[in-house]
């Protein structure tokens, strides 16, 4: 497989319509990135460091390669090893909507995985990180960024960290990639609606966890879209996996409707070919309103187009009336998780929930 394919995980493959079975594929070092451990009975899963590392390289712009995500997964692994805040595996103290403190010298619990990948951002672009922040976004060489690390903890770290830290390999990131961070993406039980034509029904939220999970998987890709030189465009999802598949470059590259029908695809085996707006049309995807949303979600605005876009919902929190999201958004960007927002001011007019 080359490279290109491999630079966040093969294609995800469900057994038996579980997520349980997600299948790891070899060392982050040959180019492959662990997948996220089995879901639990409860609906419930975890985020491998190497999966976290991607994400977090997508959140900030910087180059999702085997390389850079050796280097946090190992700076993952020396912060907090197999403990550390809820969604925090750089031991973060800065306070955020919903989190709460991990222990006494402040470390947060984030509230969610799209939290946490957000905060861990932050981190990584205050000014005291500059340096750390320049060799991801240039792909840089392991000795200057494991200096900038080590040179960043030194304030509350023993020189014996910073010792191990300096003398650590990129090879070294291969046994930690598949180990979990902590915190669990739980299924949230849904929220009760009130009978209506546009209300969905009571439906059991880890179908949405699934849709959610699945996106994850493509987190680093770039936003490409019909008519882009070298771009196979907007086909048929099985086509696109396909082609995904062999590493052909033509494929690298997502737009938002299209990450939407892959997503899909994966997570329930539904070979949708649909632009945006068309998932208002199919009845198996049920209108529900906005402050109702559920993970796994469609937002959806305009028509199909230029004008129109579509994500998916990553989270919500009805106390707040915030929803974050991953989608894939525009050029420049990759599919990646974006910061919450209000539902009542972002730019989406509606939502659906896959019912069946």
């Amino acid at each position: 497989m080359k490279l290109a394919a491999a630079l966040i995980l093969t294609p995800l493959l469900l057994l038996g319509g579980c997520l349980g079975a997600l299948v790891t594929v070899g060392a982050i070092a040959g180019g492959n990135i662990p997948s996220a451990p089995a879901l639990q009975a409860d609906g419930s899963g975890q985020i491998t460091k190497a999966q976290f590392a991607a994400a977090t390289l997508g959140d900030i712009g910087a180059p999702v390669t085997p390389s850079n995500i050796a280097k946090l997964v190992v700076w993952f692994q020396h912060e907090s090893g197999g403990g550390g805040g809820d969604f925090n595996p750089l031991d973060y103290v800065t306070p955020t909507d919903g989190s709460t403190a991990y222990n006494s010298a402040g470390v947060q619990n984030y509230p969610d995985l799209a939290t946490g990948i957000d905060m861990t951002g932050r981190l990584l672009e205050q000014s005291n990180t500059s340096a750390i922040h320049a060799n991801l976004m240039q792909d840089g060489p392991w000795g200057p960024y494991v200096a900038a690390v080590a040179a960043f903890n030194a304030p509350w770290v023993s020189e014996q960290w910073r010792n191990a830290l300096t003398a650590s390999t990129p090879s070294q990131a291969d046994q930690y990639a598949g180990t979990p961070i902590n915190g669990r993406v739980q299924a949230v039980a849904p929220a009760p609606v009130t009978p209506g034509p546009v209300l969905a029904p009571v439906f059991t939220n880890v179908t949405g966890l699934k849709i959610v999970l699945a996106a994850t998987q493509f987190v680093g890709i770039p936003y490409l879209a019909t008519g882009d030189p070298g771009f196979v465009g907007h086909i048929a999802p099985d086509k696109w996996l396909a082609g995904w598949a062999t590493g052909n470059p033509a494929y690298f590259g997502l737009e938002c409707s299209m990450l939407v029908d892959v997503a899909l695809l994966v997570a329930l085996g539904l070979n949708l070919n649909y632009c945006s707006a068309d998932y208002r049309n199919d009845p198996r995807f049920t209108r529900v309103p906005m402050d109702q949303l559920q993970p796994g979600d469609l937002v959806l605005r305009g028509p199909c187009g230029q004008t129109g876009h579509i994500a998916i919902v990553a989270s919500y929190d009805p106390t707040t009336g915030k929803a974050g999201t991953i989608d894939a958004a525009r050029h420049g960007t990759v599919v990646g998780f974006r910061a919450q927002q209000n539902v009542h001011a972002w730019s989406f007019t509606d939502a659906v929930r896959y019912t069946g």
